[in-house]
């Protein structure tokens, strides 16, 4: 995609990641008190150190645009590893330019080369209404499962 990066994150893009994903309401309501808390910053700092984590990053300029994390988790039930997305997020003067689905196919990409044999994700039910769940079909992403979560 012309005019953007998509790279490993470094040290030196916290600031700007966390803004980032610090913007969307439904992500800052899950956290009690200031954005970022000290469990944000500790967080991006132990995906960067970690061996099967990655936090993707797209940029415009000098500006981080969108940022994804690839989790890479051992698989024994398939062929290779599973791959999990988590905190997809692009900034809204960006959605709808092809920042998304770069940044997603590039995770994809990803995946495979570390030997992969599936990608999920999961999606709040309530990003339906602001086209995650359309933008991921479009991508090939099948909502397969109904999730269950409980809160620690």
């Amino acid at each position: 995609m012309e005019g953007i990066e998509l790279r490993p994150a470094r040290p030196d893009d916290e600031d700007a990641v966390l803004a980032l994903v610090g913007a969307d309401a439904m992500t800052r309501a899950r956290v009690a008190g200031d954005w970022p808390a000290p469990a944000q910053r500790d967080g991006f700092r132990r995906i960067l150190a970690a061996e099967d984590h990655e936090l993707l990053v797209a940029v415009r300029g000098d500006a981080v645009v969108g940022v994804l994390q690839l989790s890479v988790l051992p698989e024994f039930a398939r062929d290779g590893d599973r791959a999990q997305l988590e905190t997809i997020h692009v900034a809204a003067a960006e959605r709808g330019t092809g920042v998304g689905t770069a940044l997603v196919r590039h995770a994809i990409g990803r995946a495979r080369e570390r030997g992969c044999g599936l990608v999920q994700l999961t999606s709040s039910k309530s990003r339906e209404r602001d086209g995650a769940h359309r933008f991921y079909a479009g991508l090939g992403f099948e909502a397969s499962h109904e999730g269950f979560k409980l809160q620690l």
